[in-house]
């Protein structure tokens, strides 16, 4: 390190060792959201869209993977 970098790391430190300490305020959660329940009808068809990328990324694996 440069000695003209290593006073300035030494004048940072001791600008920070003798500033007054901040106290910051504490965060507030974020309110939970609720929850929207899903029809089964839906599940069932996400479900489905699910069970069909699945087997087309399988099928890319095979074709590309061994």
């Amino acid at each position: 390190m440069y000695p003209s970098s290593f006073s300035a790391l030494i004048r940072a430190l001791e600008t920070i060792a003798e500033s007054p300490a901040i106290v910051a305020r504490p965060i507030d959660p974020e309110p939970i959201q609720q929850i929207t329940p899903i029809a089964s009808e839906e599940e069932v068809a996400i479900l489905a869209r699910a069970d069909e990328l699945n087997t087309r990324i399988a099928r890319i694996l095979e074709e590309f993977g061994g």
